[in-house]
This record gives C-alpha cells, structure tokens and sequence, in this order.
C-alpha cells in the first residue's frame, strides 16, 4: 500500500518566483515597516493609524506624528468597530 507523505509539497521554482516578491512586500508592510498605532479603549487591540514613510533608517526612527485636529480625531476602531476622539498624543511608534 502506497503511503501519502505527512508533509505538503512545496511549489516549483516558477511558482517560487510568482511568491516571493508577494511575500516579500507584505513582510516589508506588516512587519519592518514602521507605523504610528492606536489602541482602542474597548477591545484594548492596537491598530495601525499611518505607516512612517522609511525611506531612511534615520527618517524610520525621527519621524514626527501626524497632526491631528485639536479637538482630536474621531477614528473606528478595526476589530470592534467602536468609534473614539483619539488625540495625537495616544499615538505610540511601532516598527
């Protein structure tokens, strides 16, 4: 009896090639790119605000905040969709 191996075929190199740059950018995205977040008063889940425009390692690091109006920013939260007045103080720097 011919018995299926337990682990999962990796594509061909031409799919390979298709998926790298894909996935390369979405790494550059989620996770190296730094963003300024916020953290929602209800869920307590941070969620990205704006990403910081690191065209430089020194630009990723002394990047000002966004200005917000002085009244504060009304914003929906993602992943509860509750909506709060954030100030641009509350914005905190993740890279």
């Amino acid at each position: 009896m011919h018995r299926k191996p337990d682990c999962v075929t990796l594509p061909t190199r031409v799919a390979l090639k298709q998926v790298l740059p894909a996935l390369a950018v979405t790494l550059v995205r989620e996770v190296i790119m730094p963003n300024w977040m916020l953290s929602c008063p209800k869920c307590n889940r941070q969620f990205v605000h704006s990403a910081i425009d690191a065209k430089t390692l020194e630009s990723s690091f002394f990047s000002p905040k966004p200005n917000f109006p002085t009244s504060g920013s009304e914003l929906t939260c993602p992943n509860c969709q509750h909506k709060t007045i954030y100030q641009r103080v509350e914005l905190t720097y993740h890279a």
